[in-house]
């Protein structure tokens, strides 16, 4: 892992350290941040049915 010294965008979403992923919505609220295979598969199902 890289920690960041924080651009614009590294600031606005807090993004701590690189790679950092993101699910976001049409909003570009943060869902979920640096999500585990498990969560971002239960939400995705969640958000999707499928």
């Amino acid at each position: 892992m890289q920690t960041i010294n924080g651009g614009k965008v590294a600031r606005q979403y807090g993004v701590p350290f690189l790679p950092t992923a993101f699910l976001m919505d049409d909003n570009e609220k943060i869902i979920l941040r640096n999500p585990k295979k498990e969560e971002l598969d239960a939400k995705l199902k969640e958000l999707f049915g499928h």
